[in-house]
């Protein structure tokens, strides 16, 4: 009998760690930073243009999504891991230049002139370019943390607008070149390693990576690369692109509204942390502000009520938290 309650005691001790530690994770990993939009976009005080031909301001700050990054001895920003490996990442450099861009047009620092200058060369240069003359930043982690080698269609996109107004600033036309040559990267057939998806209900998605789960927040940057190339180009073969992203968004996006929250991915058990349903808001109220169109800021409103909700927001906490026991 002692040894029958002993066991008993065991596996309740056992149940207990086990789901313990992962309430723990979803509690620091989550939770903790429900109320926190540090990783999210905020507002430019500044008025300006979104739809002539010279693209200046980004069309929302991305310098709160910055983190987790250091330098090199080159002034180029790294992504640092939580081991203290470091590596290049092409999305964040072009985050980084546009940022560095709006400082030398709000400031005329030329500091900030010359960083952007830096990360706006470094896409540049290592825009890897095939016989076709179409070109991608690959993700090219190998450490103890990641071992990924891949492109990615917000990379492509994010890297076109800091591109463009790169060619403006500077008045180079090899920086619009190398835009062109992400634009036709990013249009080339997913299943012929490119970022378009071809196939069914999602025909026109733009992916973010190459498993296919459909990001929300990628499509909607490399859309907003594609304006951007539009504006200073005026190719109307870019505009139909820029369409197409938007009518597969209109088409496909209440399959990331969860009611209490938005979801990442089409990924089963993907749900945004704070900070990506945060970046949705602002993109949304982004497509609105360039389309006009009411679609885009309902759901801008949509998501933004889900953050701040506390009836929803307890339903999604339920949610993270059975998810956490079942680990699904």
């Amino acid at each position: 009998m002692i040894l029958v309650i002993s066991l008993v005691l065991l596996a309740l001790l056992i149940a207990t760690v086990f789901v313990g530690k992962r309430l723990y994770n979803v509690y620091h990993k989550n939770l903790l930073i429900r109320y926190a939009n540090k990783y999210a976009h905020k507002w430019h005080p500044e008025e300006f243009s979104i739809d002539d031909a010279r693209p200046t301001f980004y069309y929302a700050d991305f310098s709160p999504c910055l983190h987790e990054y250091c330098f090199n001895e080159k002034g180029e920003i790294l992504y640092e891991f939580e081991t203290g490996e470091v590596a290049y990442h092409p999305c964040m450099i072009a985050e980084y230049a546009i940022v560095n861009a709006e400082a030398y047009l709000r400031t005329n620092s030329e500091e900030s002139k010359a960083k952007f200058k830096i990360h706006a060369d470094w896409l540049l240069n290592n825009l890897k370019k095939d016989e076709s003359g179409a070109g991608a930043w690959y993700y090219d982690f190998n450490n103890s943390v990641l071992q990924m080698y891949f492109y990615s269609g917000i990379s492509q996109g994010v890297g076109i607008s800091a591109l463009v107004r790169a060619y403006i600033i500077f008045n180079d036309q090899q920086y619009l070149d190398a835009a062109i040559s992400s634009f036709k990267w990013m249009i080339r057939p997913y299943s012929n390693n490119g970022c378009l998806y071809e196939e069914g209900e999602w025909k026109g998605w733009i992916e973010e990576d190459t498993e296919g789960f459909h990001i929300l927040n990628g499509h909607i940057y490399a859309a907003i690369g594609l304006y951007d190339l539009w504006r200073v180009t005026r190719d109307t073969a870019v505009h139909q692109q820029f369409e197409n992203a938007l009518s597969v968004l209109k088409q496909q996006v209440h399959k990331f509204d969860v009611e209490y929250f938005s979801k990442y991915s089409q990924r089963p058990g993907a749900y945004c942390n704070n900070s990506y349903h945060l970046i949705h808001v602002y993109q949304f109220n982004i497509l609105h502000k360039i389309t006009k169109e009411s679609f885009y800021l309902d759901y801008a409103k949509r998501f933004e009520n889900q953050y701040y909700s506390k009836g929803k927001r307890f339903q999604f906490y339920l949610k993270l938290v059975s998810l956490a026991i079942l680990k699904r």
